[in-house]
């Protein structure tokens, strides 16, 4: 390990060396002994976002291997008439939950709450992520872990994400001209050819400029069909699309694809953002800032949730972030007043700005 690596593949494997070593070195010590060995700044800077995709791919095999072997079952017959009993019920509540979602969707119940993605010095709102929510009559407001998977399963994933598209843009139209909206596209999607067409028309009708958009994109489908994604990225790009690569660090895009692929802006993933406080999750964050400054491309962090994470973060250089400090999901009246708040003069104390944010979201929710 004396020897500095200098080709893309000995930095994957002085990745592996380091995931696995992390192991079994306190968290003080890591950053230290890595300078130590790399002293290159550039150097050690690739092999921590190495580390950090090796480190998922040990987490993502323990995960594969404890499902491919189950518990034993059990050996009492009651245990599985139980069980059989279960899993009938199991499939009664996902064919009610799916014509639900039909007529939801026929209904306009799906709709996009927002949060708001600011800049970590002023807290001016920049522009806000639209997230999927799905007002059902009996079962109140669910987030979107409860359907959007089943839409992916029953095909009404391009239903749902039209409908909230074509809500989101008519919501924007009423925020300041320069503030952006992004938009999740599901992994799906980018094996439609039609997507870029059918976003664009989406824009036409609603009249909202298509710099005012970003979409952001998971790595998992990135790496899982690159010439697809390629293809409808470079489309949705070359009509002035911004496309962001979401929750970065979690999947397998390497740094070819962050060349190659038409990304404007890239998403440091919530699990670094949150343990940020730990010595190796830090270095791993400073090394994709890093890397997002030589790439050109803006960096905003998820998941902030107390001021010493924002603090910590623009010690680091992170300009811009989201989180339930600055303001949890809201509908678009709520988002509308939010945006407004971005015009309180930027020369005002912090502590002028930042409560606004917070007490209007928590407000808005209850």
């Amino acid at each position: 390990m004396a020897t500095r690596a200098n080709t893309q593949k000995e930095l994957v494997a002085a990745g592996a060396v380091f995931a696995a070593c992390a192991l079994a070195v306190p968290d003080e010590n890591i950053g230290a002994a890595l300078r130590n060995v790399w002293p290159d700044s550039l150097t050690l800077n690739m092999v921590l976002v190495a580390a950090a995709l090796c480190c998922t791919g040990i987490f993502l095999v323990r995960q594969v291997v404890s499902r491919a072997c189950p518990p034993p079952k059990s050996s009492d017959a009651s245990a599985g008439g139980a069980n059989n009993l279960a899993i009938s019920a199991k499939g009664a509540a996902h064919d009610t939950l799916e014509s639900d979602l039909r007529r939801g969707i026929a209904r306009d119940e799906i709709v996009p709450y927002y949060q708001p993605i600011v800049d970590l010095d002023t807290r001016e709102v920049l522009g806000f992520e639209a997230l999927a929510r799905w007002n059902h009559p009996a079962l109140g407001i669910l987030g979107a872990d409860r359907f959007i998977g089943l839409a992916e399963d029953t095909g009404l994933i391009g239903d749902v994400f039209a409908r909230l598209l074509h809500r989101a843009c008519i919501d924007a139209r009423e925020w300041p001209a320069d503030t952006f909206l992004s938009v999740n596209i599901s992994p799906i999607q980018l094996l439609d050819p039609w997507l870029p067409q059918r976003v664009l028309e989406t824009l036409r009708v609603c009249d909202l400029p298509a710099h005012r958009l970003i979409v952001e994109v998971t790595e998992s489908r990135v790496v899982g069909d690159f010439s697809a994604a390629a293809e409808i990225l470079a489309a949705l790009e070359k009509a002035g699309i911004q496309i962001a690569l979401d929750d970065f660090g979690t999947g397998y895009a390497s740094l070819k694809h962050l060349r190659e692929l038409a990304f404007t802006r890239l998403k440091i993933d919530r699990g670094f953002v949150q343990d940020i406080g730990r010595s190796e999750n830090r270095e791993i964050v400073r090394a994709v800032l890093n890397l997002s400054g030589a790439l050109n491309l803006t960096a905003t962090a998820e998941g902030i949730e107390t001021e010493q994470v924002a603090t910590l973060l623009r010690a680091l250089g992170c300009r811009q972030g989201q989180g339930y400090l600055f303001s949890p999901p809201v509908p678009a009246r709520a988002a509308c007043e939010l945006a407004r708040h971005r015009f309180t003069p930027l020369h005002a104390h912090r502590a002028t700005i930042a409560p606004p944010l917070a007490a209007l979201g928590a407000r808005t929710l209850h």
